[in-house]
């Protein structure tokens, strides 16, 4: 076993160098691990925490609500020419990313259980009643009972390196040759086998899976491997995936959340075993720029490069997830059998209140200090480090539960918050103390609105009754309606050339202050709106 990890380590290393030179050639479209999340491509930089909560993604479930013809899917590919095809028990389904398609069952197709794009371009559809169809110039050409089938139920489909297409049903397996000749290929073990799962490795052998838990390898379109369920254990296995880097190793899907990983070339006798614990039921394992992606009957997650196992929450999808794949924008698109088609994409913007782990809250002010993000809400200060997380200091106990307008940090490195509060102002220093400015202090009001660094170093207040100026530790000149200031609700500062003021109302427009003089402008002026 040890001998065993240490070479898989040394595997995951060098994949992961030949990821990060990709990366290169792909604007970073790979984000490594960072501390206290975990990172996995997507255009954009899709990131999950270890939490598994997605920081900056966008899921999308598609079903009989919102233009998919049915609530459940079975298969899911995206095809060369970038049409999405999805296999339903309600049939064919065509997806050109603007709406879906429905085939009409009166071309011979109403219930799909498995898809397949073949190396030729060539869509190839297995069907839960009507056997085996090639979709090719808009033509169905159907394999059926007349053809040899003995089953007319195809569960999954897959082309060998010489252009055969392997096809499994449920009693056996059959052959598309690359010459188009249609056979049942015979092998004794597996003549009357239900054939549930098909994968082609980077070797070219096709493993697969049968219902009663059995292993088997194909070559040369002719049984190469059988391993029966009582050499890996006493579990019964559901899924496998061979590792594209290494010939001959599997990933084996139980049906618990063991995921076994070893080489076939001994019957599995010696093998790694990881848990994808909370997902049960493990019905596809989908390697992804160095992530292992898990689909489960109760949800889906992935291991990392050190096979640290995360399980995504906070998506639609949670239920029989059967298939991922990724289409070529780097979006991740799920099928399941109870709940329809899922697409995950990258958000431009990271929701960093998910991030945190923080229930959603109205957020007024935000500013970086000292590394760290001042989030000023209805509900409170809250402070995330640069993982995110959040932490707690004096500020944010005075402040628990006050709302906070603005914050801000001037050229002495002190920070301002405006809260709706008996703290009225309060000014934080580096070294942790505080002062805090209210009514008591001579301030209009301890609403207190927005603040603003003016070039000689004081500081503009502005709160419910006007305008204060703070210098030198105290408050002094105040703008209110004895200055001209007719609404002294304020709700935006700024300084303009030669220590020109001005004040955007809550209604009255824009005030400028020039010395003693104030200029009025509304609407009769051209604003279009008096709120500033």
């Amino acid at each position: 076993m040890g001998v065993l990890q240490d070479k898989r380590k040394g595997w995951r290393i060098r994949r992961y160098v030949g990821y990060s030179l990709l990366t290169c050639l792909m604007a970073a479209l790979l984000f490594g691990a960072r501390q206290g999340r975990t990172s996995f491509a997507a255009t954009g930089g899709l990131e999950v925490q270890v939490t598994g909560k997605a920081a900056n993604v966008n899921s999308i479930l598609y079903d009989s609500s919102n233009g998919l013809p049915t609530s459940e899917a079975n298969d899911i590919l995206q095809a060369s020419n970038g049409i999405i095809w999805i296999g339903s028990y309600s049939g064919l389904i065509r997806y050109d990313g603007n709406e879906f398609y429905r085939y009409s069952s009166t071309q011979g197709i109403s219930s799909v259980v498995s898809l397949f794009e073949d190396s030729k371009g060539r869509l190839w559809i297995g069907t839960n009643d009507s056997g085996l169809a090639l979709y090719e110039n808009d033509e169905f050409r159907f394999y059926n009972l007349e053809d040899g089938l003995r089953s007319l139920s195809i569960r999954a489909i897959q082309e060998d390196v010489d252009g055969n297409i392997i096809v499994a049903t449920t009693m056996g397996l059959a052959c598309v040759d690359a010459d188009g000749t249609f056979h049942m290929i015979n092998e004794a073990q597996l003549n009357e086998e239900y054939i549930c799962r098909l994968k082609c490795g980077a070797d070219g052998v096709i493993y697969g899976v049968t219902l009663n838990g059995a292993i088997f390898t194909i070559q040369d379109r002719k049984l190469s491997g059988y391993y029966n369920g009582l050499e890996v254990g006493d579990r019964a296995v559901n899924c496998i995936n061979p590792d594209p880097d290494n010939p001959g190793y599997v990933y084996i899907g139980m049906d618990n959340s063991d995921i076994l990983y070893g080489s076939l070339s001994d019957g599995l006798k010696t093998y790694e075993t990881f848990s994808a614990s909370p997902q049960m039921m493990i019905n596809m394992i989908y390697e992804d720029n160095g992530l292992i992606w898990v689909c489960a009957d109760n949800g889906i997650g992935f291991f990392n490069a050190d096979m640290k196992y995360t399980s995504i929450q906070d998506v639609p999808m949670n239920n029989s997830v059967d298939v991922i794949m990724r289409d070529y924008e780097g979006n991740l698109w799920f099928a399941s059998g109870r709940q329809g088609v899922m697409k995950m994409s990258v958000s431009h913007f990271t929701d960093l209140t998910k991030a945190a782990g923080l229930e959603s809250m109205v957020v007024n002010a935000t500013c970086l200090y000292e590394k760290e993000l001042y989030v000023g809400t209805d509900q409170g200060l809250y402070i995330l480090d640069k993982d995110y997380e959040p932490r707690e200091n004096d500020l944010t106990e005075l402040l628990e539960g006050i709302r906070i307008r603005c914050i801000m940090r001037d050229s002495k490195n002190r920070l301002w918050l405006c809260t709706y509060s008996e703290n009225g102002l309060v000014c934080y220093h580096p070294n942790g103390s505080y002062e805090c400015y209210s009514e008591a202090d001579g301030l209009s009001s301890n609403r207190v609105r927005t603040v603003k660094e003016l070039s000689d170093g004081s500081i503009l207040v502005s709160c419910s009754g006007g305008v204060h100026v703070w210098r030198d530790g105290r408050l002094g000149k105040c703008y209110n309606s004895q200055n001209g200031i007719n609404n002294t609700e304020i709700l935006s500062l700024e300084e303009g050339e030669n220590g020109v003021l001005y004040f955007g109302s809550d209604g009255n427009g824009i005030y400028r202050i020039d010395g003693n003089e104030v200029t009025h402008f509304g609407l009769s002026d051209g604003l279009s709106s008096e709120v500033v």
